[in-house]
């Protein structure tokens, strides 16, 4: 009679899941225990191909299918993987496999406007994150309409990089109010920093209209109105400040307060 000697244990990386720019689900299997019980499972996990300089994350054996969910990654970074177990001859190590967390929108933020002129004004932005991939294309983008997105033609293209940036703002109205917003984009998506505003010199567009709580407007724009009490056409002189409560298209869609009208 004779016993032979127990065997590393074989494991392998089965597959990965739930992705994000700073976390992953990964999983292994037991394809072997070597002769004997399986003792402990885990992973191994480093910046690099350097088993030695690997983080492990471990647990006891209770199946031959185990997984992990590693957390606080960084975003747009290649992990390299190893999945292990354990036994009474030692532990063995699966192929090494590379994941790359997913990259994040990037982060841009506006500068104040200045060189405020009749038709004509300017602002920059900065880009603070490329969030992991190359910035393709930023600018500044401005509307009369709250929040513009660079589907509008009014719109700067400082080109490609991490870089801060002015722009110059053209073709604008005299006595016209317009929301300012500085843009930057990659192959994520398009991210907007804060929204400024700016209110050229010149006559501003006005609406004369009796007392009322509400008023119907055939296009966007700034208006201007004579302060009254309640639905009167008692005046109350200097007000400390003014906004719109609500705003609707007479549809299901609602539009943001300030979308419509300044």
């Amino acid at each position: 009679n004779f016993i032979t000697d127990v065997a590393l244990p074989i494991v392998t990386y089965q597959n990965h899941s739930d992705l994000t720019s700073s976390s992953m689900t990964v999983s292994g299997k037991v394809l072997s225990h070597g002769g004997e019980t399986v003792s402990e499972v885990g992973l191994m996990y480093a910046l690099s191909d350097d088993l030695d300089a690997a983080v492990k994350v471990e647990m006891d054996y209770s199946g031959d299918v185990f997984s992990f969910t590693l957390q606080s990654l960084t975003r747009a970074t290649d992990y390299y993987i190893w999945p292990y177990a354990v036994n009474s001859a030692g532990t063995s190590y699966g192929d090494m496999v590379v994941i790359t967390t997913l990259p994040v929108l990037p982060v841009v933020t506006t500068m104040d406007v200045t060189d405020i002129m009749d038709n004509s004004a300017r602002c920059g932005g900065v880009v603070l994150d490329d969030g992991g991939r190359e910035i393709i294309s930023k600018g500044i983008v401005w509307g009369r309409s709250f929040n513009p997105t660079i589907e509008l033609h009014a719109k700067t293209d400082e080109g490609p990089g991490v870089s801060e940036y002015i722009s110059n703002l053209t073709d604008l109205r005299s006595g016209t109010a317009y929301y300012v917003r500085a843009y930057a984009v990659t192959e994520v998506g398009v991210s907007y920093g804060e929204q400024k505003h700016l209110l050229t010199p010149g006559e501003i567009e006005s609406i004369v209209l009796p007392s009322a709580n509400s008023f119907i407007i055939t296009e966007s724009g700034t208006y201007s109105f004579t302060t009254t009490k309640g639905n009167s056409s008692e005046t109350i002189g200097d007000a400390a400040s003014a906004e719109v409560l609500w705003e609707t298209f007479g549809t299901s869609q609602t539009p943001n307060v300030g979308s419509l009208i300044s």
